[in-house]
Order: structure tokens, then C-alpha cells, then sequence
């Protein structure tokens, strides 16, 4: 259904109808190197990307033999005004305007809840907000770069709270005195309801809504 996916299967189709109409032999390197790329692809999207970087030259070269007339003085100005037409409507149709750009991040992320952070909190946070909260110039326990917080066991511990594994162990080892995280997660369903803990402020709408809870420091037993 994204906009990655239709590219993928527009190249596979392009690359099976070039060889359709001029086919050529292919070496067996070249099949493994297709194979794996169009398979980590489809595994996951991230290596769509990937995928891209190693099909393109096949693609390009399939497209030239299969569609491309021998090129002289009038077929290469034509083609590169053709090829110049389609990149400016590519950067049309994905580029978003400034008004879609702040639409979709004011729907995406709770700004407002981000911009009343306090610099002295410990705010344990949703991996996705980790981002607009550093460009926003507040401290988070950790963003999308999950890679780089697996070496000292960050994200080891952030995926226990997050799953309900050791919740409420992870959030007294580090301090945290705020969470910051989507309304339907179990961990935001586990605080509103625990002694200790309470909402203090509410952000967003249907599935991107936000909650931002409160450790009680003054709790009488």
C-alpha cells in the first residue's frame, strides 16, 4: 500500500517487459544479485532501499536495450527532456508543501506536549518522538536510532518497560520522573492506573494520541 512498495512493483514489471521485447543472457551473478535484493525488499521495506541501489543499473540497462531507439542528434534531446519532465514531476508529487509538512507533524507528533518539557526532567519517551524532542532541544531517553542504544543495553531495557516485562524496575534504574507515550500502549495503560503515577496532559487524535504522566513523588502509603 506506500508509495515504496508501487515503485518496486513498477521497476519489476519495467525489468520483465524490457527483457520481453529484447531479452539478452543473463550471468548467474547477476540472478543471485536481483534475487536477494527483490527478497530483502519485500522481508522488510527498509531494504527497498537497498534493493534500489542494486537493481538500478540492471534497470537502467534493460530499459535502454528494451525501449530506447539507437540514439543520434534528435533522440537524445528528446529523451532528456523526457527524463527531465519526469524527475520535476517526481519532486512535485512527493516534495510536500510547507502547510502539508506542519499538517502532518501536528497530527503525527504532540508538539505542544513536547514544548512543555522541563530540561530537568527525566522523560522516558517513545522511541518516535525521540527526534522531534532533540530538534526541540529536550533531553529523551532515546530516538529511532535504535542501533546506538543497544551497545550499554538502553534499548534492551526500554523494550522491557515498554512490553510490561520490567516496567516499573527500568523506570526507578534510570530515575524517570515522566513518560511521555502513545494512550493505547500497555505501558501507558499500566501508569494511569497505578498509585504513584498520574496524567497530566493529553495530546493528539485517534491513533497518534499522546499522554504525558507524572511520577507522585510525595505518594503517602
Amino acid at each position: 500500500d506506500w508509495f515504496v512498495g508501487k515503485a518496486a512493483l513498477a521497476a519489476i514489471l519495467l525489468m520483465v517487459l524490457a527483457n520481453f521485447l529484447r531479452g539478452r543472457k543473463w550471468r548467474l551473478y547477476e540472478i543471485v544479485f536481483i534475487i536477494f535484493a527483490w527478497y530483502a525488499a519485500f522481508d522488510h521495506v527498509r531494504f527497498a532501499f537497498l534493493a534500489a541501489v542494486i537493481i538500478t543499473p540492471f534497470l537502467a540497462a534493460d530499459m535502454v536495450r528494451g525501449f530506447c531507439a539507437h540514439a543520434n542528434a534528435k533522440t537524445i534531446p528528446v529523451m532528456n527532456a523526457l527524463a527531465g519532465a519526469c524527475a520535476l514531476w517526481m519532486m512535485m508529487h512527493i516534495i510536500p508543501s510547507d502547510v502539508e509538512l506542519q499538517n502532518d507533524v501536528a497530527r503525527l507528533f504532540p508538539r505542544q506536549m513536547i514544548a512543555s518539557l522541563d530540561p530537568s526532567w527525566r522523560t522516558f519517551n517513545s522511541a518516535n518522538l525521540g527526534g522531534v524532542m532533540a530538534f526541540e532541544s529536550k533531553s529523551s531517553y532515546i530516538d529511532s536510532r535504535l542501533d546506538t542504544f543497544e551497545h550499554h543495553g538502553v534499548l534492551k531495557d526500554y523494550l522491557e518497560a515498554m512490553r510490561i516485562q520490567q516496567p516499573l524496575e527500568v523506570l526507578d534504574r534510570y530515575g524517570i520522573d515522566h513518560v511521555l507515550f502513545p494512550e493505547h500502549t500497555p505501558l501507558a495503560y499500566l501508569l494511569e492506573r497505578m498509585p504513584g503515577w498520574r496524567v497530566e496532559k493529553r495530546e493528539g487524535e485517534g491513533s497518534d494520541f499522546y499522554v504525558l504522566l507524572e511520577r507522585i513523588r510525595n505518594l503517602q502509603a
